[in-house]
């Protein structure tokens, strides 16, 4: 696991998935630029200006218009998407002004709570701007946001990965491989395919996140020990414990030393750990694991049950003092 860490920045599109997988090979034609705007690689999800919406339509079965395929709407003739030359030198200014006119239409239809309306005009703003900047438009990440936090609240998950997707690729055309500014990406992608339980796609993004992580702040940061946690977690989920063993025991060291022992993220490695031990049948030192485990979470509850307790001094009847005018 350390090794990832080594060269990591020259290696890391190129070394992404040690367990391949059918999605783990899109993700690496996403992640290393071989599709390189071509529309027929990566499910032409950016080769053409309508590949996200075909390619979404195709996946989800959903309803002519919903991303970018509405015959009659604005912005099309005869149920096609407006076709821009590239040559024309104000083609840059009439796309932009099209997709404007798109997003001003999808933010008030999703104000209004229509939500199919609003997404079919974010996927229209995002077609358009795809076939006059294929892959390089930071702006689409924000259109692919939008449309991802709408499929979440409809529980669509597959769709609010799809649109992760989009947004990683559209990052990785536009830094350096093992740029850190991938790792947010990589996150919410690898959260939502744990998700449905695809747990080997989702360790090779979670391991990259950890990678890119100690590289650009160092083993030491506090701030990965979340990531490490959800990387072994999904490790466990694929039986790969010496792969997941590294992570927990670098967990423990940071949690140990930081003396906070009501941390949810210590209770939640201490946890994992002792699940790797029994799996890897060294059940003595599970047991001093979940011994400890047990241990801190006892403590952690102390508080809660004597919050409001009288103190022995409460306890105590205190004697009458007499005023004044007893005396």
């Amino acid at each position: 696991m350390r090794a990832l860490a080594v060269g990591f920045a020259a290696a890391l599109l190129l070394c992404s998935y040690a367990r391949p997988h059918a999605s783990n090979a899109q993700g690496m034609m996403e992640m290393g630029g071989a599709y390189a705007g071509s529309a027929t690689q990566a499910g032409a999800l950016h080769g053409s200006a309508g590949g996200m919406a075909g390619a979404l339509n195709k996946l989800y079965g959903s309803p002519a218009g919903m991303f970018g395929g509405g015959g009659g709407s604005a912005g099309h003739q005869g149920g096609q998407m407006m076709q821009y030359d590239l040559r024309d030198p104000t083609t840059p200014s009439r796309a932009t002004n099209e997709s404007t006119r798109y997003m001003n239409l999808a933010v008030k239809a999703e104000q209004k709570g229509n939500t199919a309306e609003a997404l079919k005009w974010y996927s229209q703003a995002s077609a358009v701007r795809e076939q006059v900047w294929p892959s390089k438009d930071p702006f689409c990440q924000r259109i692919y946001a939008k449309m991802a936090s709408i499929y979440q609240k409809q529980h669509n998950i597959e769709a609010v990965e799809e649109c992760y997707r989009r947004m990683l690729s559209i990052q990785a055309h536009q830094v350096s491989p093992g740029d850190y500014s991938l790792a947010p990406y990589m996150e919410k992608l690898a959260n939502v395919q744990y998700q449905q339980k695809r747990f080997n796609d989702a360790s090779g993004y979670y391991t990259q996140v950890v990678a890119l992580k100690e590289q650009k702040f160092g083993e030491e940061d506090p701030t990965i020990i979340p990531s490490r946690l959800a990387a072994s977690r999904a490790l466990l989920k694929t039986d790969s414990y010496k792969d997941a063993e590294p992570y927990l025991k670098k967990n423990m060291e940071l949690l140990d030393a930081s003396k906070d022992a009501g941390s949810p993220q210590l209770l939640g490695t201490l946890e994992c750990y002792a699940s790797l031990l029994h799996k890897t049948k060294h059940e003595s030192e599970a047991e001093q694991v979940e011994a400890r485990l047990q241990e801190l979470k006892a403590q952690n509850e102390k508080p809660a049950e004597t919050a409001g307790a009288p103190t022995a001094e409460e306890k105590e009847p205190k004697a009458a003092t007499p005023d004044a005018s007893s005396k």
